[in-house]
């Protein structure tokens, strides 16, 4: 009598277990939606203003007190002649 009812709690613990962890879906760390083809006209736009009055030096890998480098992006005025 004892062993049926231990293997009865055991079963039901399992089946509550299985269930509990298909209720829980992984996700993905730092997942986006993409970009609508609007918001890439708009920043393309933005851009190509800002190489109009500036100039832009992207991926600039500056060096840290740490020793690690960090990306960076510079922007300077353009000379006028």
């Amino acid at each position: 009598m004892r062993k049926q009812i231990l293997l009865s709690v055991i079963l039901i613990i399992a089946v509550l277990a299985f269930a509990f962890s298909k209720q829980h879906q992984p996700v993905a760390a730092q997942q986006r939606a993409g970009l609508t083809p609007e918001q890439v006209a708009q920043c393309n736009q933005r851009e190509q203003e800002l190489e109009s009055v500036a100039v832009v030096e992207r991926k600039l890998m500056i060096p840290m007190r740490d020793g690690k480098k960090m990306a960076a992006e510079a922007q300077k005025a353009q000379k006028k002649n």
